[in-house]
């Protein structure tokens, strides 16, 4: 389990699965994350390895694209290749790329995060994330 800090007082630490509102009853978008064959989380995985500021950016992104969906104007969507798209945002530890794809009109799933190194989505990153949503799509 992902513990975040609440970004007014990162000494109180929250679970990630718990990031929506008490009362919150229906999202405009639902987030998944991919997960391996034994159960493994790389995208959870990833973030747990980040500072606690940026981990507390990740589940702000994560709520808020929950809420608004694609209204969400915090992060940048943009297409990748066919049906891959990528989430762009910056947190305090540098610029952040979440690969995804869409399975239903509401529901994405979260395939690989990684930390933005150069302009262009590095090749290594995209081949491992169209992996991933061949695997989720059964293609």
């Amino acid at each position: 389990m992902i513990l975040l800090p609440l970004a007014q007082n990162a000494d109180i630490l929250f679970p990630l699965d718990l990031i929506s509102p008490i009362g919150y009853t229906e999202a405009d978008m639902l987030i998944h994350f991919y997960e391996t064959a034994s159960g493994r989380s790389p995208v959870e995985d990833f973030i747990e390895t980040l500072q606690k500021s940026d981990q507390a950016r990740f589940a702000e992104m994560i709520d808020g694209i929950e809420r608004h969906g694609f209204g969400y104007s915090r992060v940048q969507f943009k297409p990748l290749r066919g049906k891959l798209w990528e989430v762009k945002f910056s947190a305090q530890g540098g610029g952040y790329r979440v690969a995804y794809v869409m399975v239903s009109g509401e529901e994405m799933v979260w395939l690989h995060a990684f930390k933005k190194s150069s302009q262009k989505t590095p090749l290594k990153e995209l081949d491992l994330a169209e992996k991933r949503m061949k695997e989720v799509l059964g293609l």
